[in-house]
């Protein structure tokens, strides 16, 4: 691939996202193309701060067609340290191909604007200069201000974590696994590594697995002793589903859409475990789970904000009504959900943000609405030494620069 080509891709790859709500990580597993990549992830990782920049500069409204070329441009300059004059080159033909050669001079302008001038920058610590300074929108930066004074500042400035975590199958394996794999560091559950050939044997064998330390961490917290039978709710693509049919527990793994149905059965084949794959609603009411089963999981849709550096769309994609919409939806599953919840069993809800109007509040009006569900403190002693205070039944994790993820866990139980 010649550099422009790289550009052009990239182009592609970013129109679609920013114009159209595409998802970067899936955009990005549709190339093998090195350069587009980096551009593409280094154009979304400055997102706020590029676009600041090249606004600033032009003297027009640029169209949304061929805005994302002036984002790959500034993003070169800034942070590849490429001149203006060789990403002109290389921009030249792109814009020939695209059938837009005419706005040239206007690019050549933007770039030895962004090379040779220092932009002004918003007055340090208002929400546009935390914006650009963190890339977080500046709606996004206040809510989580509201809920978290005095840890916000901490929680927009972690970073993405260079390393897959991963999970082992079998124990009994664990030691001489890792012992053939670039390990950086072991967890509790599985270990942080480089994601090489070795790792990526690995997975496709179906004796380790790729599984965020949040979402792994979270299993080891189900209580799972003495049940017989689990409902996975909203299970795809089914990694939690697996963890539990690991430890010999009757799992039953549902999804709305067919094709998570889809990656739930393909997952499970990868991975040798005999699931119940079913098509199925959380919010609709199943006469046939009705007090069934010993464990329900509700690891609901959520707003993500807990993995924005895993996912970094959601900071174009979300919106505040989005949330509102969302903690109905959550609710709803939950107030159909705990039907499924034999008497003495338990209901876990859990998700991967942060926010409180997704967690804390909506479990305040489960419970409010629901007597006969009890929060009940979490066992915590696989995580005694991550976890910094006693729990009331629900635990939130904050993101940080170690690798952990913003998510939540709370535990009920169904006591008549």
């Amino acid at each position: 691939m010649t550099k422009e080509d790289s550009i052009y891709n990239s182009f592609n790859i970013l129109k679609n996202v920013l114009n159209d709500g595409a998802y970067l990580n899936i955009e990005l597993n549709h190339t093998k193309d090195k350069g587009a990549i980096k551009y593409s992830k280094g154009v979304m990782e400055h997102y706020f701060e590029l676009t600041y920049i090249v606004d600033f500069w032009a003297d027009k409204k640029i169209k949304k067609n061929v805005y994302p070329l002036f984002l790959i441009g500034a993003y070169m300059i800034k942070y590849l340290d490429y001149s203006a004059s060789q990403v002109c080159n290389y921009i030249k033909p792109v814009l020939e191909k695209l059938g837009k050669k005419a706005i040239y001079n206007f690019c050549v302008f933007i770039f030895q604007k962004i090379e040779t001038e220092n932009t002004p920058l918003p007055k340090e610590n208002s929400y546009q200069y935390l914006e650009i300074k963190y890339n977080y929108p500046s709606w996004i930066i206040g809510l989580i201000k509201k809920d978290y004074e005095n840890e916000y500042l901490d929680i927009i400035s972690t970073k993405k974590y260079e390393y897959k975590h991963i999970r082992i199958s079998n124990k009994e394996d664990k030691k001489q696994i890792l012992n053939n794999i670039s390990v950086i560091r072991e967890t509790s559950t599985g270990a942080y590594v480089i994601n090489d050939d070795k790792v990526k044997e690995l997975i496709n064998s179906g004796k380790a697995t790729y599984m965020s330390f949040t979402s792994s961490l979270l299993c080891t917290l189900v209580n799972i002793n003495n049940a017989k039978n689990l409902l996975d709710t909203c299970a795809s693509p089914g990694g939690k589903s697996i963890y539990f049919a690991e430890k010999g527990i009757l799992v039953t793994s549902c999804d709305i859409h067919q094709n998570r149905v889809e990656l739930i059965k393909s997952y499970a084949n990868r991975m040798k475990v005999n699931l119940d794959i079913q098509l199925c609603d959380a919010t609709k009411n199943n006469n046939e789970f009705n007090e069934k089963f010993d464990i329900v999981l509700c690891d609901v849709p959520c707003s993500g904000l807990g993995v924005i550096n895993e996912k970094l769309d959601i900071i174009l994609n979300r919106k505040f009504e989005d949330l509102l919409e969302l903690s109905k939806l959550q609710l709803e599953i939950l107030n159909n959900c705990c039907k499924y919840v034999k008497a003495g069993g338990y209901l876990y809800y859990s998700t991967c943000t942060i926010t409180k109007m997704e967690n804390e509040n909506n479990i305040r009006e489960f419970l409010s609405n629901h007597p006969n569900f009890i929060k009940e403190k979490i066992g915590t002693k696989t995580i005694s030494d991550i976890l910094e205070k006693e729990n009331d039944g629900s635990i939130q994790f904050l993101p940080n620069n170690d690798g952990m993820e913003g998510f939540y866990i709370c535990q009920m139980k169904r006591i008549k």
